[in-house]
């Protein structure tokens, strides 16, 4: 805003060149066309496939080492796709046992702009509460369950 906005061309032009350096093109040459993943050591870590699907690990720790054994198992380039194109979703595939579901409650509601989906949105938390009314905060929590249950 300084000077009436005068640097805003400077400011919203694209940049001119943008550079990667080989280690980086190295890296994500990996990511996109390798079966290979590479530890915290630079070392290549192969994929084993050991036909674990996401149920079995239901309820287990974060620290089980069978996270670790079904992480393995995913190709970089399943990594790569379920990073890239699982925003507002979980990307599902049944090789792994992973439902797709898609991604829409927010601390608003359940509402999508992506697909077609009867929405419901409600005053923001922080909204309610500084209300200070029990009650209704209350009710706003017992309509978003009811949607849920629906």
């Amino acid at each position: 805003r300084a000077n009436n906005f005068a640097n805003y061309q400077q400011a919203t032009a694209k940049p001119k060149k943008a550079s990667m350096t080989k280690q980086q093109i190295a890296t994500t040459k990996d990511l996109l066309h390798n079966d290979v993943k590479r530890s915290a050591g630079g070392q290549q870590v192969k994929t084993k496939n050991e036909n674990i699907k996401l149920n079995k690990l239901r309820g287990k720790s974060f620290n089980d080492p069978l996270w670790k054994k079904f992480i393995n198992q995913l190709p970089a380039k399943e990594m790569a796709k379920i990073v890239t194109y699982g925003g507002y979703q979980t990307l599902g595939d049944s090789k792994y046992g992973i439902q797709h579901a898609y991604n829409f409650d927010g601390p608003a509601g359940i509402s999508s702009f992506f697909v077609k989906l009867n929405t419901t949105a409600y005053p923001c938390a922080s909204m309610i509460a500084s209300t200070w009314n029990k009650q209704l905060a209350y009710q706003r929590a017992n309509q978003l369950v009811k949607k849920l249950q629906t």
